[in-house]
């Protein structure tokens, strides 16, 4: 078991702490129409950590590509109605397992934050109906970067980089973290949330 090191340690939100991630996923499909279903994927293949207001005038935007007309689709209706779709979902989304004792874990080391490019409001509203929101700090959502995250919490704590862990399962997690030269647990099958204690390293 590794000696205890870190000061803060960052979770991501949807498909870390939260199962959610398919629920947001799916949320793009059912707010477009099927003939730009295409370009919903071919957009989310390549951008599958991306904020829904650069995703979705994304996805109409390659759907055009595609011979798709989009004319009477808005980019900001779009993200309203998935806004809309996801919100109680999200509320409403079990939790991953092994939550509770990695946030407790986490909380006993350092100082605990969750970053997201879930809308910041949004986020707030999620954490806080959690039973474990009282580990959490502070939250950051949208529009913050999860770079900029990372440059104002190693600022604000005065951290090494080797002193901040980040925690996550997405492209977007681990590109902040090299960004900075800090620490990476990457959630998978092989990986679950509860393992987190008994990492040992970047990886």
């Amino acid at each position: 078991m590794q000696a205890v090191r870190y000061k803060v340690i960052v979770f991501d939100f949807d498909g870390t702490l939260v199962d959610t991630a398919s629920i947001k996923r799916q949320a793009f499909f059912d707010v477009l129409p099927a003939e730009c279903h295409d370009a919903v994927e071919a957009v989310l293949t390549t951008d599958p950590d991306g904020s829904r207001h650069s995703v979705i005038p994304a996805m109409l935007d390659e759907a055009v590509r595609r011979g798709v007309n989009v004319s009477e689709l808005d980019a900001g209706t779009v993200v309203a109605a998935y806004s809309d779709a996801v919100r109680n979902a999200v509320r409403n989304a079990p939790d991953v397992d092994g939550v509770r004792g990695a946030l407790d874990w986490a909380a006993n080391l350092g100082s605990v934050y969750i970053f997201s490019m879930t809308p910041e409001t949004e986020l707030a509203g999620a954490v806080a109906t959690r039973s474990w929101c009282g580990c959490i700090l502070e939250t950051f959502g949208y529009p913050a970067s999860k770079e900029d995250v990372l440059a104002c919490l190693i600022e604000r704590h005065s951290a090494e980089p080797e002193e901040v862990l980040v925690v996550g399962d997405g492209h977007s997690d681990r590109e902040a973290a090299a960004a900075h030269g800090c620490d990476f647990y990457h959630i998978s099958p092989d990986r679950p949330l509860a393992a987190v204690t008994v990492f040992g390293g970047t990886g």
